[in-house]
């Protein structure tokens, strides 16, 4: 009984850790799927690779700014979604805003509509990407390219979602969620 009961709580660290756990908001990360197609290279950074899907969020954090640098291996899609959950975007026909992200291109999905803006990346180096969730808009920045401001009516969650739909490879790194107003 307590080796099973050993077993059990030691799987936990398998499937969900914390990233820049000693900041003032620390990321919640949890691997939704192929936890061997995910590796934590640092405190504050996640490589996913293949079929790895993680979720990130702050907790009570819904409307505010994610940010983080991506490293995309070429070839490579990195799909992120916002304004869903792990459970939704499972089983919720709309999947919430969907962004994914490719070598000079980056397309957004929302409420039935497609938009595509080219996005330069730079070759072997990070860049970074912005999602900020205020109320019913939701801007999405790629690479110092306003991709577009996007009004939709899926509520804001604490979730972003991240993917690789065609397989290769990304590291996601020094990811940030802050708040859009502070109160003094």
């Amino acid at each position: 009984m307590i080796i099973l009961l050993g077993a059990m709580l030691s799987s936990c660290s398998y499937w969900e850790f914390t990233m820049k756990e000693y900041s003032g908001w620390p990321v919640q990360t949890r691997i939704l799927a192929d936890r061997h197609g995910v590796e934590r290279s640092a405190e504050n950074a996640v490589g996913i690779r293949s079929d790895a899907k993680i979720a990130m969020r702050c907790p009570r954090l819904t409307d505010g700014i994610f940010s983080t640098e991506v490293k995309l291996h070429a070839g490579s899609t990195l799909r992120l979604q916002t304004r869903t959950t792990p459970y939704d975007d499972s089983t919720a026909q709309k999947k919430g805003l969907i962004i994914d992200i490719s070598d000079g291109q980056t397309t957004v999905i929302h409420n039935g509509t497609t938009t595509r803006t080219e996005t330069p990346l730079p070759q072997k180096a990070p860049f970074v990407v912005e999602v900020k969730n205020d109320g019913r808009w939701t801007v999405v920045t790629v690479a110092c390219v306003e991709v577009g401001r996007f009004e939709t009516t899926v509520r804001s969650t604490e979730w972003i979602i991240a993917s690789l739909p065609t397989g290769g490879s990304a590291l996601i790194a020094d990811p940030t969620f802050a708040p859009l107003y502070t109160t003094n």
